[in-house]
């Protein structure tokens, strides 16, 4: 990641690289650009900031999808997604628009210096310890499995804000294991939960 001042606000960019090599095999020039820009599309649909080389197996690649891609669907999405390494003090590898919006962040350098890139650092010291272990749990685990929590985060203005999370644990080629989230404060889900609620119902 790098930034760049403009106007007295601080922007982060990175790059996206995607290539294919030439092996003197009377490859055409189209063939080259086409296998580039589907390695190009491969990183893109990964979440951007990486490199990858071509391979065949991109061809299978869904490129209907490009009205839809990753950088569409995660800036407009309400839930704030989190992508962060399978570990207890996991390094943040992804996040979108609306989790910026959550923790009160202008701008991606600002999300990371107030987390220090680190997962366990969005988590109030209150719930640290019982999301720890949860955590731990499961790391022994086969990965697939989605778990749901509950914590309380705190945000840069220094409010606290309670929010339910889903999040399980995945292979990535890039990154190996890494845990994948969606976060929404609870006070957006208490509508929909207590339309549905019965007088006999008991909520904790």
């Amino acid at each position: 990641m790098k930034t760049f001042t403009y106007d007295g606000e601080i922007h982060a960019f990175s790059v996206s690289i995607g290539y294919t090599l030439y092996k003197g095999d009377g490859m055409t020039l189209s063939r080259l650009f086409h296998q580039s820009d589907t390695a190009l599309y491969a990183v893109k649909l990964r979440g951007r900031n990486h490199y990858r080389a071509y391979d065949a197996t991109m061809e299978n690649l869904n490129r209907t999808s490009l009205g839809f891609n990753l950088e569409t669907i995660t800036k407009n999405l309400p839930l704030a997604l989190l992508v962060t390494e399978a570990k207890e003090d996991g390094k943040i590898l992804f996040i979108n628009k609306a989790m910026l919006d959550l923790l009160d962040c202008r701008s991606v350098t600002e999300f990371m210096a107030f987390t220090e890139e680190k997962q366990n650092h969005i988590i109030c010291e209150c719930d640290r310890e019982r999301v720890r272990q949860l955590t731990e749990q499961q790391l022994l685990e086969d990965a697939g499995k989605t778990y749901s929590v509950t914590y309380c985060i705190r945000t840069v203005k220094g409010q606290r804000k309670h929010i339910f999370s889903v999040w399980r644990m995945a292979d990535n080629p890039n990154y190996g294991r890494v845990f994948y989230a969606t976060l929404v404060e609870q006070k957006f889900l208490w509508p929909f939960v207590s339309e549905h609620l019965s007088e006999d119902d008991d909520l904790t």
